[in-house]
């Protein structure tokens, strides 16, 4: 899982991913990426979907994730699971961060 830090509350959350092949090639995405966060309870309480990074790069993507009350909360860790589809196979990264 990647740490992606301490996110002051009311920002944004931002985090950046290279989607991979099977052999863990850079490769773009088959459709559009995107992530679903989890709270300290397990429950999915956002989703969206990613951006283009840089289109000059294979496969990187980024994401900026709004962190407003009362959804979010001070000294908590949030979950973020990002997935995803290369050459017709489902995969997936893990980052995190805490609200500060």
């Amino acid at each position: 899982m990647q740490f992606i830090g301490y996110v002051r509350l009311g920002e944004n959350a931002h985090g950046a991913v290279q989607t991979v092949n099977g052999s863990n090639n850079p490769t773009d995405a088959t459709g559009t990426p995107t992530y679903t966060v989890y709270g300290p309870n397990d429950e999915s309480i956002a989703n969206g979907t990613l951006s283009v990074l840089d289109a000059t790069k294979d496969g990187l993507y980024s994401y900026d994730i709004p962190t407003s009350s009362p959804t979010y909360s001070r000294g908590v860790s949030y979950t973020v699971l990002v997935e995803y589809v290369v050459s017709g196979s489902a995969r997936s990264s893990l980052h995190s961060f805490i609200v500060i």
